[in-house]
């Protein structure tokens, strides 16, 4: 299991967050893998979908009914090599607190990502 904590991006003027690391794969999100993320105690969960879901289109139902959203795990080129990328931007963290410059706590393990908003105001030294 492994921790960063890192910052919600600007997407003209939305939320995203965007996670691009070769380590995606050693926990089991690889190019064109299909996950869910859901909002469950103020947190986001993404999960790589390994239900038995006879189709595409019962998986978009289902991830609509739930209000969570539906990621493939896309790639990009860093140093000439493709390396995962998980992208969520928009409406969807809006309407669960998140904007842009927050602070978030992200935290990985095999299949499943966990994204919480860190509240900088209850950091005590």
């Amino acid at each position: 299991m492994r921790t960063q904590i890192k910052h919600v991006g600007d997407s003209h003027y939305s939320p995203r967050i965007q996670i691009i690391s070769r380590s995606l794969e050693d926990i089991g999100f690889f190019e064109d893998v299909l996950a869910v993320a859901e909002y469950v105690n103020e947190c986001i969960v993404i999960k790589i979908n390994d239900e038995d879901i006879e189709s595409y289109s019962e998986l978009v139902k289902q991830v609509r009914e739930n209000d969570s959203k539906l990621i493939q795990v896309g790639s990009v080129f860093e140093k000439e090599k493709l390396v995962p990328t998980i992208s969520i931007i928009g409406n969807w963290l809006s309407k669960h607190g998140f904007a842009p410059c927050d602070k978030i706590i992200v935290n990985y393990e095999y299949g499943v990502i966990r994204i919480k908003k860190l509240d900088c105001s209850k950091i005590v030294f």
